[in-house]
C-alpha cells in the first residue's frame, strides 16, 4: 500500500528542495545511474504502460497520468507506450511530483500549456539533473584530459547538448535551459531569450554513439525491471477502468453533482462486477443478499460512470469532429430511465469537460 508517512517526509513547497529530499531520502541508482523507476517503486507506486490512442493529427498521443488509490492499494503511474526512454523518465518524475503533492488523478500531455505543471517540471529537472552531476558530466574529459563536449573556450555547442540530454533522460529544451542556469557556458548564448530563439524550431536528435547506446540500454533495463506487467489484451481496459472510477469518485470533478459520496465505491463495485439495474431502479449483484433500491443521486453516479465509459470506448474527440454526436449517444446510453432535462443537462456538462 502507499506509505503516507514516506510521502509526507518528501513534501515541500519548493520543487527544488523536494527534489533534493527525494534524491537524498529514497533516490536509487543502478549501474551508477540514477534509477527514477526504482525510486518510484520503493515509494509503493506502480508503473505501467498504456496506449492512449491518437491525437487529432493521427499521431500517437504522448500522455501520462497518476491514478491514486485508497490507503489499502497502490497508486499507478501510467505512461504512454509510444515514448522514448528519455521522455518516459522525465514524465515519470513529473507524475512522482503529483503523487507526492496531490492525492488525486492528474493527467499531463506533452505540449500542454497548463501552468499547474510548471513546478512539477522544475522538480523533474532538478531530480534528474542535480547541479553537481550536470557539472561533472558537462565538464567530462577523455583519457587524454581533453573536454569531450566543450570547445577550446570551455563552451558547449547546441549540438552537443543532445549528448547531455541523452545521458540525463531529459528533453532537449529543458536540458539546454538547465545548463544555461547552472553553468551558463552555451556557445553564443548568454540569456534565456537568446536560448529560446536559438532552439525555437530545434528538435532533439537522438545520439547513437556507443556511450549513449550503453546509457540508453541501462535506462531501458531500469524501466523493464520496475514495470508491473498486465496481460497485453487487458492492459488498456484495466487502466481505463481505474481512471474512470477515480473520475466518478473525485468530488472536485463532480462538485455540485454528488453531494454525498458515501457508498459510491460500493455501488460502483457491485455495478462494474456484473451488476445491473431493473426497470424499478433496483441494483442487482452477484454478492448482494437482496437488491438495493437506488435513489436519484445514486442513479446519477452510475449514469455518470456509464457516460464516461461510453465516451472513452466509443472514441475520444480526435476520432471525429462531431463531439455533440458522441455526447448525445453516450447520454442516451447512460440514462437508466432518467430522461428529465435536468439529468441530461448535468450529464452533458460532465461529458463536455472530458471531450
Amino acid at each position: 500500500m502507499i506509505n503516507e508517512d514516506k510521502l509526507k517526509e518528501l513534501r515541500a513547497t519548493d520543487p527544488k528542495k523536494m527534489a533534493y529530499l527525494v534524491s537524498r531520502k529514497c533516490g536509487k541508482s543502478t549501474d551508477g545511474y540514477f534509477d527514477i523507476f526504482k525510486t518510484i517503486n520503493d515509494l509503493d507506486l506502480r508503473i505501467t504502460l498504456a496506449d492512449y490512442g491518437l491525437n487529432k493529427n493521427g499521431e500517437p498521443l504522448e500522455c501520462c497520468q497518476f491514478v491514486p488509490r485508497n490507503n489499502k492499494q497502490r497508486g499507478y503511474i501510467v505512461l504512454s507506450n509510444c515514448l522514448s526512454i528519455q521522455r518516459l523518465r522525465f514524465n515519470s518524475a513529473i507524475m512522482l511530483y503529483c503523487a507526492i503533492n496531490h492525492n488525486k488523478i492528474e493527467t499531463y500531455q506533452r505540449g500542454s500549456s497548463d501552468k499547474s505543471f510548471r513546478q512539477a517540471k522544475m522538480f523533474a529537472v532538478n531530480l534528474l539533473m542535480p547541479e553537481k552531476e550536470i557539472k561533472d558530466y558537462v565538464f567530462k574529459k577523455d583519457e587524454k584530459g581533453k573536454y569531450i563536449f566543450l570547445n577550446n573556450k570551455g563552451e558547449i555547442s547546441l549540438d552537443n547538448i543532445n549528448y547531455i540530454a541523452a545521458h540525463f533522460g531529459t528533453p532537449y529544451k529543458t536540458t539546454a535551459a538547465r545548463i544555461l542556469n547552472v553553468i551558463n557556458n552555451i556557445e553564443g548564448i548568454k540569456t534565456k531569450d537568446q536560448l529560446d530563439e536559438a532552439i525555437k524550431n530545434r528538435k532533439y536528435v537522438q545520439i547513437m554513439d556507443p556511450k549513449t547506446k550503453k546509457e540508453v540500454s541501462i535506462m531501458y533495463a531500469q524501466l523493464i525491471n520496475s514495470l508491473r506487467y498486465l496481460k497485453v489484451e487487458k492492459t488498456k481496459a484495466i487502466t481505463l477502468e481505474k481512471i474512470l472510477r477515480e473520475c466518478v469518485k473525485n468530488e472536485a470533478l463532480l462538485e455540485g453533482v454528488i453531494k454525498d459520496t458515501k457508498g459510491v465505491n460500493y455501488i460502483l463495485q457491485v455495478f462494474t462486477r456484473g451488476g445491473h439495474i431493473d426497470d424499478r431502479g433496483y441494483l442487482h449483484g452477484k454478492n448482494l443478499d437482496k437488491p438495493i433500491l437506488l435513489n436519484e443521486e445514486q442513479l446519477m453516479i452510475l449514469g455518470n460512470y456509464e457516460l464516461l465509459k461510453s465516451i472513452a470506448y466509443e472514441g475520444a474527440a480526435y476520432y471525429t469532429k462531431d463531439n455533440n454526436e458522441i455526447l448525445e449517444r453516450s447520454i442516451n446510453n447512460a440514462g437508466y430511465g432518467l430522461k428529465s432535462s435536468k439529468v441530461k443537462e448535468t450529464l452533458k456538462e460532465i461529458g463536455e469537460k472530458y471531450l
